[in-house]
């Protein structure tokens, strides 16, 4: 029998698909896989183009030195998900759970994660440029390092527990919104 040494998904029409247990993905191309359940899989190094993986499942994925590219992940559910080292450009995730998830290191470029939620998320040393980041929830995530450059951020929250890469003073002017813990809220 001929063993492959890796698997890729190309120009493929699958959609809610079960992929958990594929083993050495290396490449999804030109592929429509909405809905697609990924979650524990060991992506590490995978290469994601021109693809659409809407509400795709990725919990608990290592996906560490990924590279994403003109892809669609809108909806996606990243949870406690190694998304760290990686590429994302032009790469939409808005609306994304991305809830206890590591993105350290990453480099995230012209791309769209209006609304996705950070809450708990390792963010240190990312580099956001040209992106949309709009109401995003950035409560309780590390940012230490974290650079912004021609970003959106108007609307995005944070408490007391978010480390911030800049000033209170200067994520109020830039429009992100101080949201108090809700322990606090009940004792007033």
């Amino acid at each position: 029998m001929l063993a492959t040494k890796y698997f890729q998904i190309s120009h493929k029409n699958h959609q809610a698909s079960n992929l958990q247990e594929v083993k050495s993905l290396r490449l999804i191309k030109s592929s429509n896989l909405p809905g697609s359940d990924f979650e524990g899989a060991q992506m590490q190094g995978v290469n994601i183009r021109h693809s659409n993986l809407a509400k795709a499942k990725f919990r608990k994925c290592n996906l560490r030195a990924s590279v994403l590219r003109h892809s669609n992940l809108k909806g996606s559910d990243l949870e406690w998900a190694d998304f760290s080292h990686n590429l994302c450009f032009r790469v939409n995730l808005a609306k994304s759970n991305i809830q206890c998830a590591t993105l350290e290191g990453s480099n995230i470029v012209e791309s769209r994660l209006y609304g996705a939620d950070f809450n708990w998320t390792n963010l240190k040393d990312c580099s956001f440029k040209n992106s949309n980041l709009e109401a995003v929830n950035f409560c309780n995530s590390d940012l230490e390092g974290a650079t912004f450059e021609n970003c959106k951020l108007r609307g995005s929250t944070y408490n007391m527990n978010t480390v911030l890469p800049f000033s209170y003073e200067m994520a109020q002017r830039i429009g992100m919104e101080f949201v108090p813990l809700k322990i606090f809220a009940t004792l007033q």
